[in-house]
C-alpha cells in the first residue's frame, strides 16, 4: 500500500517541532540550574560577609574590631609609664578586658587618698580596673571658720593648700593628679572631691555656707584661665561632685546647720550638674538629709555601715529605716579592712553576698561604696561580681 506523501510530510513536520521543544525545553533546565548555583554561592558570600570578624591588628598596636572601634591592647611592662597616666604600674589586676568601667544597674564608689600615709599606686590606676563607676578623692580636710583659707590632703603625696595671708597656694603633686582624672573621666569614671573626713580642721560658721559653695564651684567646677581663680587641678579640669564627709566632731560640732543646707543648695543653684552626696553613719537621724523635709538637693546619701555599732550589718541592720528617712537613692558603705571599722563594723567577705542579696530588690538601693581603694584586692573584686 502506498503512503500518502502529504502524511509523510506532516509527520516529518512533528518530528522537527518536537526535537525543538526537547531541546528548548533541555536550554531551560540549564538556565535554572545555573541560575540556583549562582543563589546558593550569593547566600553564603553573604553569610561570610556578615560574620564577625576578628580583630585586624593595626602597626601602631591597636586593633579594630567589628563595628571599626579602635580597641587598645594591654600595656606593655617596659619600664615606662603611659604618656597618658602618671605612674601607671607594670602590671594591674584589670578585672574588665574592655579597661572600662563596668555597666552595671548598681554603683561602686571608692575613696583615694583617704587613709593612705602613702598612696601606692596613682588614682589612674583604680580607674583602670574598671570596677569603679565613681572615685572620691579624700579629703579637702581644712576650711571655713570665717576665713577663705582651704586645704587638701591626698596620703603624703599630694598637697595643696591656701591661705589669703599668705604669698600663694603651696601645692605638691596635683599637676599630676589632675592628668590621672583626666584619664578617668576618659573612661567614665566620675571623680568627685569628699570635704570634711575623719581628720583635719574645718568648721561652718556664720556666712561660711555660700562662701564655701563659691569656692568650691570656681576652682573645681568650671573652667577658668584667670590667675584670680584657684583651681588646684588646673584651670580645665572640671570635677563632676563633691562628697560631703563631716566626720569629725571636734572641727564640726552640730554637722548640719543652716550653713550646710546653704552650701549644698548654693552649690547646686550655681551648678546644676554637679552631683552631691552625703556620707553618714549608719545611725544618724539627721532630719535635713531627708530631701523632702528641708529641700535639699541630695543626689545620694552613703549610709556607712563601719562608723557606729549600733547598726552593724550583724546586728541593728536599718537599710529599711533610712529609705523613710531618705527619699533617694542610697549607698551602703563598707570598710575594706577591720582597722578601718568600730569593732564588729567590718563586713567579713563571706558574708557578704547575703548583704547584697538583702537589700539587692529594694528600688532604692543603689550600690556600695569602699574605703580605702589601695586595701581593694580581691574584697572589691568580690563586691564588683555581686553588683553585676
Amino acid at each position: 500500500m502506498r503512503r500518502d506523501k502529504g502524511t509523510d510530510r506532516h509527520a516529518a513536520t512533528r518530528r522537527k517541532q518536537d526535537c525543538l521543544i526537547s531541546s528548548t525545553l533541555l536550554l531551560f533546565l540549564a538556565g535554572v540550574l545555573v541560575i540556583s548555583v549562582i543563589a546558593v554561592r550569593g547566600a553564603q558570600s553573604h553569610r561570610n560577609d556578615t560574620q564577625p570578624q576578628t580583630s585586624a591588628t593595626s602597626s601602631n598596636g591597636t586593633s579594630a574590631g567589628a563595628d571599626g572601634t579602635s580597641i587598645q591592647p594591654p600595656q606593655v611592662s617596659n619600664g615606662t609609664a603611659n604618656p597618658e597616666v602618671t605612674g601607671a604600674p607594670v602590671a594591674s589586676p584589670i578585672t574588665n578586658s574592655s579597661n572600662t568601667t563596668k555597666a552595671s544597674q548598681f554603683s561602686m564608689i571608692g575613696y583615694w587618698g583617704a587613709t593612705a600615709l602613702t598612696n601606692t599606686q596613682p588614682l589612674a590606676y583604680f580607674c583602670d580596673l574598671g570596677m569603679y563607676s565613681t572615685i572620691n578623692l579624700g579629703y579637702m580636710n581644712e576650711f571655713g571658720g570665717s576665713s577663705d583659707h582651704f586645704g587638701i590632703a591626698f596620703g603624703n603625696n599630694a598637697v595643696y593648700r591656701y591661705d589669703p595671708t599668705a604669698a600663694g597656694p603651696e601645692s605638691k603633686g596635683f599637676d599630676l593628679i589632675a592628668r590621672d582624672i583626666a584619664h578617668c573621666q576618659r573612661k567614665g569614671v566620675k571623680i568627685m572631691l569628699s570635704i570634711g573626713g575623719p581628720g583635719g580642721n574645718y568648721t561652718l560658721e556664720d556666712g561660711d555656707g555660700k562662701s564655701m559653695a563659691e569656692l568650691l564651684y570656681s576652682s573645681f567646677f568650671q573652667k577658668s584661665a584667670s590667675s584670680n581663680v584657684l583651681k588646684p587641678f588646673g584651670a580645665d579640669t572640671v570635677l563632676d561632685g563633691i562628697d560631703i564627709s563631716f566626720m569629725n566632731p571636734d572641727s564640726m560640732g552640730a554637722t548640719w546647720t543652716q550653713e550646710t543646707i546653704d552650701l549644698l543648695v548654693t552649690l547646686k543653684s550655681l551648678s546644676p550638674a554637679t552631683i552631691l552626696s552625703v556620707a553618714v553613719p549608719c545611725s544618724s537621724t539627721w532630719p535635713v538629709v531627708t530631701s523632702s523635709s528641708a529641700n535639699v538637693p541630695v543626689d545620694y546619701v552613703n549610709v556607712l555601715l563601719y562608723k557606729d555599732d549600733t547598726c552593724l550589718f550583724e546586728r541593728g541592720f536599718n537599710f529599711i529605716e533610712w529609705t523613710h528617712r531618705f527619699e533617694g537613692k542610697i549607698i551602703l558603705g563598707l570598710a575594706l579592712t577591720e582597722d578601718e571599722a568600730v569593732p564588729g563594723g567590718f563586713v567579713a567577705p563571706v558574708d557578704l553576698p547575703r548583704l547584697v542579696t538583702s537589700v539587692s530588690m529594694e528600688p532604692q538601693f543603689a550600690g556600695v561604696s569602699l574605703l580605702d581603694v589601695e586595701e581593694g584586692g580581691n574584697y572589691a573584686n568580690t563586691v564588683r561580681s555581686l553588683l553585676g
